[in-house]
Formats: structure tokens, sequence, C-alpha cells
């Protein structure tokens, strides 16, 4: 399993998304999953104690801030990840009573035995190691407890593009090579500038009708996708170097630099599409974590589809322990 250190999440988060997937849920989630979460809190009492697993940013808290301050209430909550907890994230959930344990390991929380109410987690759980997470769980849980955990799922519409997103990277950048023809062709262009010479003038003109070309299998490639957001992405980043509008002023430096910080993106972006189609559940994978679940004596496991504008984009499981 490929699995994203700590300072790699730290630095996405950092960002100030406030989920994985913001241009699916810029505002937060909602529809089916917000549903869900409603109806889930709508369980709780006024004194619960509530632990959200691999909080990131705060989605899920922020959703249950939402519904406390609906109900005019306040509840204590626990947001727990292996990575940095940027507090300015969290200033406005005035609803909840809040703790945030940063760089924790879900495994090994040190939080106290026996007390909390609810666990939920979204898109989180499975990237901990699952059999000895439910180990921990099992121990700061009270006796009486509910688990609520949206996951990755191998079959979901998220992870299909997850894979979609991976082959469009490699398409770019293995496979046409456009990086290092954006390059070239910013240095021949900058060198027939400087020289007007015939020579320079060919150079620049090969490159030319190489990137065209490149350009062209790109935009025909868009439709086999599902999603073509790194394309997308590409197209409107690292081919800005030769729009007059947008780079007009710059120097060859400052568009070279251009083309490194799309790289650093992509980078980036690899490792998180890795880290999610390596942890997505399967059969295999679910029976393993409902038999250590029953091995814990949480009953009425449940794990179905979850559907959102149509698309399957997960699976939801659910336990509890009476």
């Amino acid at each position: 399993m490929k699995t994203l250190s700590a300072d790699k999440w730290s630095q996405y988060w950092q960002k100030g998304t406030i989920t994985t997937f913001h241009k699916k849920f810029e505002n937060n989630y909602d529809g089916s999953i917000k549903k869900h979460w409603d109806d889930e809190f709508s369980r709780l009492s006024t004194d619960a104690q509530v632990i959200d697993l691999a909080t990131g940013n705060g989605a899920l808290l922020g959703l249950l801030n939402q519904y406390a301050s609906s109900e005019q209430y306040r509840i204590a909550a626990t947001g727990v990840d292996f990575a940095d907890l940027h507090a300015e994230f969290f200033e406005d959930f005035s609803a909840l009573e809040l703790t945030l344990k940063q760089r924790t390991a879900i495994e090994q929380t040190d939080l106290p035995d026996n007390h909390y109410d609810l666990a939920i987690s979204q898109y989180g759980f499975e990237y901990a190691d699952c059999i000895a997470a439910v180990d921990e769980l099992s121990r700061i849980c009270k006796p009486q407890c509910r688990i609520s955990f949206i996951m990755h799922n191998q079959e979901s519409q998220i992870v299909r593009e997850g894979f979609q997103s991976l082959e469009q990277i490699e398409l770019v950048n293995k496979n046409l090579g456009l990086p290092e023809l954006i390059k070239n062709m910013v240095e021949a262009i900058d060198k027939y500038q400087r020289q007007k010479n015939e020579k320079s003038k060919r150079r620049a003109d090969k490159y030319r009708d190489k990137l065209n070309n490149a350009i062209m299998k790109l935009r025909e490639a868009a439709s086999q996708y599902d999603d073509p957001s790194y394309l997308q992405f590409f197209h409107d980043n690292a081919l800005a170097v030769f729009n007059p509008a947008m780079s007009g002023n710059m120097s060859v430096k400052e568009k070279l630099q251009v083309l490194r910080n799309v790289d650093k993106e992509t980078r980036s972006l690899i490792g998180r599409m890795e880290d999610l189609t390596s942890v997505a559940m399967s059969d295999e994978k679910n029976t393993l974590l409902i038999n250590q679940l029953k091995n814990h004596k949480f009953s009425h496991i449940n794990v179905e589809q979850l559907q959102y504008n149509g698309f399957h984009i997960g699976q939801l499981l659910t336990a509890e322990r009476n």
C-alpha cells in the first residue's frame, strides 16, 4: 500500500480545502451524504462524546457543528489526524466543545478508555491499519457505542476517477512528454528572439510542430475520461506560458518556474490518487474488517453502497455495540 507521509497530507490540508474532493463538494458534503450524517447525529444525546477519525480540515466536524447549532445545544467532539491540524479551520465551530489531536495515528490515540458514544469517519478510516484501528476503537469507545464510516470502495466512481487521473498524468508526462516539450519550446523561442537567425528559427519551429501535435492528442484524449480534470489543469496552467495575456511580461526563468509548480502539483496529486486507489475497500477487506468488529462485540454491522447524485461514491459501514 502506498501511503503519503504526515508532512505531505499537512501540506495538502494547509491549502484550505474542506474535503479531498473540493471540485465535487466545494462547500462541504451535501445531499445524501449530509442527510446520512444528520440522521446519525440525531441519535446523540446532549451529553454525547463524538470522535472524528482522520478529521482533515474538519468536514464532518463542520456538519456536526451545523447540526448542533440547529438544535441549539453543544456537543463534545474530538478530531484526530496524523497530519497537522490547522486551528484556523475550526475556529467557527462554536456549537462544539472541541479537542484536536494532530500528528496522531488512529491506531494509537492515547485517548481515555470507554469515552466515546459515536465514532465517525469520512474517507479516512481505511487509510489506517483497520485491524489495529478497531482494537483502538474498542478501547476508547463506550460499551454501548456506535460507529459510522463512509469509505472508499473499489467499485465507486471516485476510485474509478482516481485511476483515470493517474492515467491522465501518465499520458501527459510520459506518453506525450508535454512538460519537456513545453520547456524546450520556451527556451527555443527565447533563443530565437535573442539571436534572430535561421538556425534558431528552425529549432523553434520544430518544437512548435511537436508541441501542437501533442496538444491535439491531449484534447482528443479528454473525451475518454469521466472527469478529465488533470488534462484541464495541465492545459490551463502549463500552457499558460504561451498565453500573452497571462505570461506576456514573464521572463524565461519565471515561465520555467510555472512548469516546476505544475510538476509539484502533479506529484502531490499522484500521491493522493495512489493512496486513494490502494486503500479502497474490497470484499476481502470488508470481510476482515467485519470479523474484527465482531471480535470486539460489535453487532448490527451493515455495509452498503453510498449513492450521490446517481453515482456510487463509496460504501457506508455502520455498527453498534450493546
